[in-house]
């Protein structure tokens, strides 16, 4: 029953999620950490659940301005990283900020996840996928896990969607909202 509610059936919201939109979100308005106290502590979190494992193989999907990777930058060793973010601006910066991570431009929907990861992270970025598409991405998600891998997942709660698309505002691009019992199920 609910997985029919991410079928073509139900209305769609307008995808604007492409690299000229996240290039202007991730590079130009982007907000540094230490003025956004929510995305820096969901940063925090992530790079201090990174720091406690041991040599972790590593995806982050939609990893944007880099944040995460600035913030565990100097843990290089222990890392083998690969991210992907659909903004072509966001991965030039990023190849030449963090030179021994793996970068690539892609669409997660049509990118091919090269190997086995033991974390993937994908922050603040299932919002951006289309319903009736959610489930393809998370079939490849977790096609690309080992085993026992681990998938790191934010989402925003509260921001009001339903209010914004009454006023023909999406600021953010978000085309679904999530609540716990949604990720949950």
């Amino acid at each position: 029953q609910f997985k029919r509610t991410y079928s073509n059936k139900y209305p769609t919201l307008t995808d604007s999620n492409n690299s000229k939109f996240w290039n202007q979100k991730n590079i130009h308005e982007h907000v540094p950490l230490v003025n956004n106290p929510m995305a820096n502590e969901r940063v925090k979190l992530i790079a201090n659940y990174l720091e406690k494992d041991n040599y972790r193989k590593i995806l982050n999907i939609g990893f944007g301005s880099g944040d995460l990777e600035a913030q565990i930058v100097d843990s290089t060793q222990k890392f083998n990283w690969t991210g992907i973010d659909i903004s072509s601006d966001s991965v030039r910066n990023s190849k030449n900020k963090f030179v021994k991570f793996k970068f690539y431009c892609a669409d997660i929907l049509k990118f091919k996840i090269p190997e086995l990861y033991d974390t993937i992270i994908m922050s603040e970025v299932m919002e951006h996928i289309q319903p009736q598409e959610i489930f393809q991405v998370l079939n490849k998600v977790r096609n690309a896990l080992h085993k026992n891998g681990v998938l790191i997942v934010s989402v925003p709660l509260n921001e009001g969607l339903e209010n914004m698309i009454n006023v023909k505002s999406n600021p953010n691009a978000h085309l679904r909202v999530y609540t716990p019992m949604i990720i949950k199920t």
